[in-house]
Parts: structure tokens; C-alpha cells; sequence
């Protein structure tokens, strides 16, 4: 992969993926019935925000966890150097 451009193209592509795995679940089917309403009357549209892609009015959209975000920022690995490394959490109670 050359420069950024590639980089760019691959997320352009990637987005437009969950997109359309979103516009087929059952919540992309009311986000989208939702915005075609809020278009024919003038209301405000729906916000699309990380809750919004999980759930939307009661229907369920798409999944977002460990395996899709690798799968979204996998091609940083292509551009960028990276190495384990060790991480310590504590569990302190506050009073």
C-alpha cells in the first residue's frame, strides 16, 4: 500500500460495508423508514450515533464488538509498526 490514499479507499469502502450491514437489520429498516417520514413532513431526522447502530427504537441493529472494530482498524496494521504490550489494571474503590 502506497502513501495514505490507499488507506483512505479501504475506510471509504469499510464504512460503506457497515453501512449497508446496517441498513439491513431490522434497526437500518426503521432508521430508514424514520428519515424517509422525517424528509415528507419537514420533522428533524433521526441521530445516528454508536447506540443508534446497536439499537433503534426497540429493533436491533448491528453488532459492534471486539471482531468488528479489529475488522475496522485492521488496516492500520498495514501501514503502521506495532508490538505487544503488557497492561495492569487495578481495582481501587473510591470513598
Amino acid at each position: 500500500m502506497r502513501g495514505t490514499g490507499g488507506l483512505v479507499e479501504w475506510y471509504i469502502e469499510n464504512v460503506k460495508e457497515y453501512a449497508e450491514k446496517y441498513l439491513e437489520s431490522p434497526a437500518g429498516r426503521k432508521m430508514k423508514a424514520a428519515v424517509m417520514k422525517g424528509r415528507r413532513y419537514s420533522k428533524a431526522l433521526p441521530t445516528v450515533e454508536t447506540d443508534t447502530l446497536r439499537l433503534f427504537d426497540g429493533a436491533e441493529g448491528i453488532a459492534w464488538g471486539i471482531a468488528e472494530v479489529c475488522d475496522f482498524f485492521y488496516i492500520l496494521s498495514e501501514v503502521t509498526q506495532f508490538e505487544d504490550m503488557s497492561v495492569e489494571v487495578h481495582n481501587k474503590q473510591l470513598n
